[in-house]
């Protein structure tokens, strides 16, 4: 029986702080596998003794066995993090504000989690790369194409991946200066992680994003950003996903705004200019520019709401 396992047995008799420290090794495995007791216990505010009768109760005879064989768990890539499901206690309250304080609360945990340096790194690989590749299977293609719709306006050569196929395979062929932004949630679609491997042994720069550590995508990517899962039901809470990606968008929005509002200020002049949206008149372009408020004006509106209109009566 492997750790995770153990911890799966056994949750129901651990002791409080045994708990924090069960939750602590599934969410965060890999990084546990290579701290020593004292810093497991100052991860989680528990002591080294209680990381040490932690081993115990899992059925390891100290912290030295259970450490070994946290590592080769982790190494073997055999773990998945459990699936956590918010407590029901009844059901009481509202559909709607059960599953906002999931979000809420998930979204709370994401900012803890997020490593400035790291997702600096992020966004030097989405300025720096060649090639942008957003890459996602199904159920979770809809976080690709929600950055692939922004990532486009802000810079070229942005593609959607959502299938291995043989013309994806043969434009592998010298994008090694490329960078793929990789999603990969519970349960962990194949597909999505045979295309990540592809685009890892093409030598391109993997960015993943994925709900822990114990993810299979983790040792495929360069680097990882974490928005954890907790569930209601069977649907994935990718609030906290969007918020990132949204994030990220910002600050490649910002690492070169001249050139970012003079990418804007065209798309929004050809929408303007093809009938695209049925709100015309406003920029979005200007308003960052700080320039002169226009505000739309909906197609089809009455001409007597507009300046210079009909007088009131």
């Amino acid at each position: 029986m492997g750790v995770i396992d153990a911890i799966r047995e056994r949750w129901p008799s651990l002791s409080r702080k045994q708990s924090l420290l069960a939750k602590f090794i599934v969410d965060h495995g890999r990084e546990a596998a290579l701290m020593n007791a004292s810093q497991i216990g100052a991860a989680t505010g528990t002591s080294e003794a209680t990381v040490t009768r932690f081993a115990y109760a899992l059925g390891y005879g100290g912290f030295a066995p259970f450490q070994l064989a946290l590592r080769r768990e982790m190494q073997a890539g055999h773990a998945c993090p459990a699936f956590r499901f918010e407590k029901r206690e009844g059901e009481r309250g509202s559909v709607w504000r059960r599953v906002f304080d999931v979000e809420a609360s998930l979204l709370e945990e994401t900012l803890a989690l997020i490593d400035g340096a790291i997702f600096e790194r992020f966004v030097d690989g989405l300025v720096g790369g060649s090639h942008l590749f957003l890459v996602a299977s199904s159920p979770g293609d809809f976080l690709a194409l929600y950055g692939f719709t922004y990532f486009r306006l802000l810079r070229d050569d942005v593609h959607l991946v959502t299938s291995l196929d043989l013309p994806f395979l043969g434009n592998l062929e010298g994008l090694r200066s490329a960078t793929a932004l990789v999603f990969c949630y519970p349960r962990y679609p194949r597909e999505t992680l045979r295309l990540a491997e592809a685009l890892a042994d093409g030598g391109v720069r993997l960015l993943g994003l994925t709900d822990s550590l114990l993810s299979p995508l983790v040792p495929l990517v360069d680097e990882v950003l974490l928005t954890p899962h907790r569930y209601v039901t069977f649907v994935d809470p990718q609030a906290a996903a969007l918020t990132l990606v949204h994030a990220l968008l910002v600050a490649l929005f910002e690492r070169d705004r001249r050139l970012s509002e003079e990418r804007l200020a065209h798309y929004e002049k050809a929408a303007d200019g093809s009938d695209f949206f049925a709100i015309r008149g406003f920029s979005f372009a200007e308003a960052l520019r700080g320039g002169p408020s226009r505000e739309g004006r909906t197609r089809g509106s009455s001409p007597l709401s507009e300046e210079g209109g009909k007088d009131d009566e």
